[in-house]
């Protein structure tokens, strides 16, 4: 059974199914009709919902722990720390595997002690108490700054930054920054809309399929962008996308993969964090696009390109602000122009391909490029 819902909040064609059989886990398909836009631009909205930590369930340092470290002359006031005296401290949601979202901080995290930081990680902390457990674990082995990937840790950052406010907080894609909490942004979405352009070059059926884990704004957003990206290139191409309800399920990825190169697409792009697509994509003989690490290696044949976050800039960049003393609880994007997300893996693209999106890269890093999210609409419209 497949029921369509009808938005009226957007232009764009953007179409939402759900399908089920018998106990079969739901899966909701959004289909995007590619449309061509002058110029556009989005305004990324948040507002998940955040788990809430009462402070009597944080464990707290004693006294001579947190009287370790001094106040210095640094814009936050926080202490002035050295190459010799910091120490940072990483906290994962996930497994580090050879990909992927994860992989790509650990990435960062590996370049900063390549340089010779000192550093810490845990990983595959579940959102809940194991949050604080692994962050005062940290803290307790000297930590002084701290990395929490995840949006989902921003709550327990918030209360942890005021049993320990010398630490140097920092919370990805977080919302309320204070004075030792910074909230950090790779803009994953400009990158997207690169790839866009790419897969609007390449494709001959003018079908390109979407396989991602679950359906939320920032999610949407992504896909938003990369169909513009699609768009601004090939007005007649269309994107489909299936949403599998997990960030890793093989079985589901393929299946999701199966059905969309069966339905003509010619390019898979993978957003989900397994292989599945990459792989069944490969083995299907379809060009795949992966998203967060060098995915190339796992499709060798048919990788058309990969949108990178590139923590090995971001990570660094970070702990220089933090040596020079002027790092500041405030919100931090990194995006193509700082270095902080980037395309690879061209080599399938005729040269057109490739000007254009170096085009396309030059003009946002110059702000030539302005979308509005407020601009998009929704059409019902069958598969």
């Amino acid at each position: 059974m497949v029921y369509f819902y009808k938005l009226n909040n957007m232009k764009n064609y953007f179409h939402i199914a759900h399908s089920c059989k018998g106990k079969e886990k739901m899966k909701r398909i959004v289909v995007f009709l590619c449309i061509s836009l002058v110029s556009m631009s989005f305004l990324l909205s948040k507002g998940m919902k955040e788990n809430k930590t009462s402070p009597e369930d944080i464990p707290v340092l004693s006294e001579q722990q947190n009287k370790k470290m001094s106040v210095g002359n640094t814009a936050s006031g926080l202490p002035l720390l050295t190459k010799d005296t910091i120490k940072i401290g990483f906290i994962y949601p996930e497994k580090i595997t050879n990909h992927g979202f994860v992989y790509s901080h650990e990435l960062g995290r590996l370049a900063l002690e390549q340089e010779g930081y000192a550093t810490e990680k845990r990983e595959n902390v579940a959102n809940n108490t194991d949050v604080d457990k692994a962050l005062i674990d940290l803290i307790e082995d000297g930590c002084n700054v701290i990395y929490a990937t995840s949006k989902s840790y921003e709550s327990h950052i918030h209360l942890l930054a005021k049993q320990f406010p010398q630490i140097y907080f920092n919370v990805m894609r977080g919302e309320i920054p204070e004075k030792n909490v910074s909230c950090y942004d790779p803009l994953m979405y400009e990158a997207m809309y690169l790839a866009g352009i790419a897969a609007g070059g390449i494709t001959v059926s003018n079908k390109i399929g979407i396989i991602a884990p679950f359906p939320t704004t920032g999610n949407d957003l992504k896909f938003l962008f990369f169909t513009n990206g699609v768009a601004s290139y090939n007005k007649n191409a269309q994107c489909f996308g299936i949403y599998i309800n997990d960030w890793t399920d093989d079985m589901a990825e393929r299946e999701a993969t199966n059905t969309l190169i069966d339905a003509g697409c010619d390019i898979i792009v993978n957003y989900t964090r397994g292989l599945g697509p990459l792989q069944q994509a490969e083995e299907r003989g379809v060009r795949v696009i992966g998203i967060g690490t060098d995915d190339s290696s796992f499709a060798p044949q048919f990788s058309l390109c990969s949108a990178l976050y590139n923590f090995t800039r971001i990570y660094p960049l970070e702990v220089s602000t933090i040596l020079a003393g002027t790092w500041t609880g405030t919100l931090k994007n990194y995006g193509l122009a700082q270095g902080g997300v980037g395309l690879n893996t061209l080599s399938l693209c005729p040269e057109e391909v490739k000007s254009a999106i170096e085009r396309a890269k030059k003009d946002m890093i110059e702000n030539k490029i302005q979308l509005h999210s407020s601009d998009l609409n929704v059409e019902l419209k069958e598969l």
